[in-house]
């Protein structure tokens, strides 16, 4: 990706449909039960969407768990 990429930047190119981007966003932010790190922070504890990603960072993105 490109300099100053940030996770939005980054869930766009991974949302290449109509049907990806709804199963992550919920109006202009993500759905509330998804989890997104950088490099094992959570991007709420950092910029949010607005995460500035460099070469090398490792993004995992969870989705619900559920169980019992």
């Amino acid at each position: 990706m490109e300099s100053g990429t940030n996770v939005q930047d980054l869930l766009n190119l991974l949302c290449d449909s109509p049907a990806k981007r709804e199963r992550m966003f919920e109006g202009q932010g993500l759905k509330p039960y998804l989890a997104i790190l950088k490099n094992g922070k959570h991007i709420s504890n950092l910029d949010g969407l607005e995460t500035k990603l460099d070469d090398g960072d490792l993004i995992s993105i969870f989705p619900p768990a559920g169980g019992g």
